[in-house]
């Protein structure tokens, strides 16, 4: 799933259980998985993957055109999802709290890619968890349907966070 979604939903937990520091750090991490359960459109990153376990390193990748191509589709998606939360949670008095807890929904995303980068032992249950809740069938859904349902769930927690706010 791209990273909106997961930021606005990671948003509307800060926003639902202000300071509730440990319990919305574990919903917004575990609502994640929640979503990528969901079929969804994703970016292309088996090329990050495969240029990460070359061991390429970080300065190569931003050398590789194609690697850094998708690195700023990532990098795109992240800055206006984050842009879209704080505009909606600007007047709230615990806004800097919201937006630590909506990087904490994208948390396993960076891990992932950490891993990715490292092969740390210690990350690779959560990386074999992350492959697992993903739709078996995920690189076939249809970019259409795919889009439709990201598009859904961010109307709807967007929908929310105005409710709440």
């Amino acid at each position: 799933m791209i990273l909106i979604p997961h930021i606005l939903l990671g948003a509307l937990i800060g926003l639902i259980a202000p300071h509730q520091y440990w319990i919305v750090f574990i919903f917004a991490f575990a609502s994640h998985f929640l979503l990528d359960a969901i079929p969804h459109y994703e970016y292309k990153i088996q090329l990050l993957k495969e240029r990460s376990e070359e061991r390429m390193g970080v300065l190569n990748i931003f050398r590789d055109k194609q690697a850094f191509f998708v690195l700023g589709k990532i990098a795109t998606d992240f800055l206006l999802g984050m842009l879209i939360a704080i505009a909606l949670v600007w007047f709230s008095p615990a806004r800097q709290y919201v937006l630590v807890v909506a990087l904490s929904a994208v948390l396993p995303d960076g891990l992932l890619a950490l891993y990715w980068m490292t092969k740390t032992p210690l990350l690779e249950k959560l990386a074999r968890f992350h492959h697992f809740v993903h739709p078996k069938n995920n690189k076939n859904t249809p970019l259409l349907w795919g889009i439709t349902t990201q598009l859904i769930v961010s109307l709807i927690v967007i929908l929310l966070i105005l409710c709440y706010r």
